[in-house]
């Protein structure tokens, strides 16, 4: 009788492990309806609620680009997640995400999100990665015949990957094979993109608006300065073009862009981008874009939403300013190798440089710091037609400081040195006599700064024009050449080097 009882136990507790193990898997394979006004997909895996959201969600997208090929991005999303702990898959971001600077912040006063671990999945579909998960495994090579147009079939087994495809095709090992490789089915783990996936833990469910931010290489942004002179070469229209280039595997659709100018180092943490204020309209600078200081850096506010493709340059433009006063130099620079050496020959007669020269000040419709980028010249001709007169690069110009540019050399105006006598008195002592000739072939007066670096500790014994001192190393004649005429230059230097 207790033999009976105890058989009767041991079947009910049997029945009541099952009946509770069939119900876990009911609950484990239960799926969630989508939510139609929301478009996110949730379902029940293994107990724990995933959710998906796309660029569908997305309220706004901030894209703050550097010049030196990479962007802080920041993203708002709303998403609808369960009380507990949930994952959530987060689709539309760059394949070149830096996953260690994800950040995640909850915005909406529902709050109490915690992430409690974060996965960056970037294993694409690529022929090379396919290839590479079949190593070892069967697969099948199609054959076609050019002539008579038959295909063929083969079974094959992928031995290798490594620097091409290595085939095992009955007793005999094949590397490479001119048919195509046909897989049975595609292995797990791979994206046709990337996506983050997140555990998450919250004590509220229901709508959620979530803040992500991140940093990721390949968007880029340079300057490109438009100048155009006017007849008198006293005053030119400069317009300044940022150009926006987008390497990063992902289209940015309305987004708001910042551009920050300015080295950053990136061991650091990227600073804190806050929003801008207007520009003052003072009736010169033209109001296309804002600017201001954040830590010891520049930033400037696109005023437009911008759709960015990948693979894309756009040019926007960032501000302009009309007839600004700028003033045109003539320049001849000398070395300071010049003075260290007796030359048996004189030297080959040389160009002169041209020069444009305007400041950045307030007062001549500028007054906003200048991103370093290239400056392309142009003047009209006698018909009205833009011809192109030169280019140069410009580093960073703050506020009131000057722009200096070369845009080429004179064709009229040639420089030639003589080295009329070397002495070195001492062992650091030497005493240089120079004639430099200026030939102004032009039908009018040309002004010619003649800018000498000389090495040491110096001083002019002798000169047949006046001349200045500018700096410790720096002599400076400024003196103007007669038309179809020339202007020859003597002086004697000791220096102490």
């Amino acid at each position: 009788m207790k033999r009976k009882n105890h058989f009767s136990i041991y079947i009910f507790l049997s029945c009541l492990i099952l009946s509770l193990f069939s119900v876990h898997f009911s609950v484990a394979g239960e799926e969630i309806p989508i939510d139609p006004n929301n478009g996110i997909n949730i379902m029940k895996l293994k107990g724990i609620t995933t959710v998906e959201t796309t660029e569908n969600d997305r309220k706004e997208i901030l894209l703050s680009i550097y010049n030196d090929n990479f962007a802080f991005i920041r993203e708002v999303r709303e998403v609808i997640l369960p009380s507990g702990i949930s994952e959530l898959r987060f689709w539309d971001i760059t394949s070149k995400i830096d996953p260690s600077s994800v950040r995640v912040k909850a915005l909406n006063g529902l709050g109490g999100i915690e992430l409690i671990e974060q996965n960056y999945e970037f294993d694409l579909i690529t022929p090379q990665i396919l290839l590479d998960r079949y190593v070892g495994k069967k697969v099948k090579l199609l054959d076609k015949d050019d002539f008579s147009g038959s295909k063929g079939e083969l079974d094959a087994v992928l031995l290798s990957n490594h620097q091409g495809p290595i085939y095992r095709i009955g007793d005999e090992i094949h590397i490479g094979h001119p048919g195509r490789v046909v897989l049975s089915e595609l292995p797990e783990g791979l994206s046709n993109e990337p996506s983050l996936l997140w555990r998450l833990s919250s004590t509220n469910s229901g709508r959620h608006s979530l803040e992500v931010s991140y940093l990721t290489e390949d968007l880029n942004w340079m300057m490109d300065y438009f100048v155009a002179l006017n007849n008198e070469n006293t005053r030119a229209d400069l317009y300044g073009w940022v150009t926006l280039r987008n390497n990063s595997e992902m289209t940015f659709t309305q987004s708001q862009i910042e551009l920050i100018d300015g080295k950053v180092a990136r061991e650091r943490a990227a600073p804190r981008l806050i929003r801008m204020k207007e520009a003052a309209d003072d009736g010169a600078l033209s109001r296309d874009v804002s600017e201001e200081e954040i830590f010891e850096y520049h930033l400037y506010h696109l005023p437009d939403k911008v759709t960015l493709k990948h693979n894309q340059a756009k040019q926007i433009r960032l501000f302009s300013a009309e007839r600004i006063p700028i003033k045109k130099e003539l320049r001849y620079y000398g070395g300071e190798h010049t003075y260290r050496y007796r030359y048996r020959e004189n030297e080959e007669p040389q160009k002169v440089g041209v020069y444009l020269e305007f400041e950045n000040r307030k007062t001549f419709h500028m007054g906003i710091p200048m991103p370093k980028g290239m400056v392309r010249v142009y003047k009209a001709d006698t018909k009205g037609i833009l011809q192109f007169l030169g280019e140069d690069r410009i580093s960073h110009t703050p506020e009131d400081e000057k722009v200096r540019v070369q845009i080429g050399y004179a064709s009229d105006i040639v420089a030639e040195r003589k080295q009329i006598d070397w002495r070195k008195p001492s062992s650091d002592l030497l005493e240089v006599f120079w004639e430099i000739i200026l030939r102004n072939h032009k039908d009018e007066a040309a002004w010619i700064k003649i800018i000498e670096s000389v090495p040491g500790d110096w001083e002019v014994m002798e000169s047949t024009h006046h001349w200045q001192k500018i700096d410790a190393r720096t002599l400076l004649f400024d003196l103007s050449v007669a038309p179809k005429s020339e202007e020859k230059i003597r002086y004697r230097i000791r220096t102490r080097i």
